[in-house]
């Protein structure tokens, strides 16, 4: 499907908080979220200016439609393992979708993490039961790892930052 709004990104604000909160709160959210608990607010603020304090270390970046309207968010974490792997996460605003803006976004978001932070490795867990979110990211050029041993529901895939074109088949 293809998104006829332009999409652009920024930095996360603190105008965003409420709408990350219900975003959080989404039943199809939790059901694909590693911790299925509803979000409290206390661990939502707690979480929230955590993003303000480690903002050069770990970007997260808010994806608009026409300049205005929250599409997603799109973070990523440092993973300390290695100082040049990283972890992606996104959310859809539940009201957009399944309107194909996942993908644009994650390019969007990933154009950028290549612009500000090069010769990174970037990592995805998926829950294997979240097919939508699967599907994107190969398309985008995420490769298989492997399904991880202590948690067999799970899927690490990795994209090498590195590569000027996406990959598109799996191994």
């Amino acid at each position: 499907m293809s998104i006829s709004h332009k999409l652009s990104i920024r930095q996360v604000i603190k105008k965003d908080n409420f709408a990350l909160f219900k975003w959080a709160n989404d039943l199809e959210t939790r059901n694909s979220s590693f911790h299925r608990s509803p979000i409290t607010k206390y661990q939502h603020k707690k979480w929230f200016t955590g993003i303000f304090k480690e903002r050069c270390r770990n970007p997260a970046l808010i994806c608009l439609k026409n300049g205005r309207a929250r599409v997603g968010i799109v973070r990523f974490t440092r993973l300390f393992q290695k100082k040049n792997n990283w972890e992606i996460h996104f959310t859809i605003n539940p009201k957009y979708r399944g309107q194909g803006f996942a993908q644009p976004m994650l390019e969007n978001a990933l154009k950028w993490f290549r612009q500000t932070m090069p010769k990174q490795f970037v990592y995805a867990k998926v829950k294997t039961s979240n097919q939508k979110s699967l599907k994107v990211l190969q398309a985008i050029g995420f490769k298989r790892e492997k399904i991880l041993k202590t948690l067999p529901d799970l899927i690490l895939l990795r994209l090498s930052v590195r590569q000027k074109k996406p990959i598109y088949q799996l191994t």
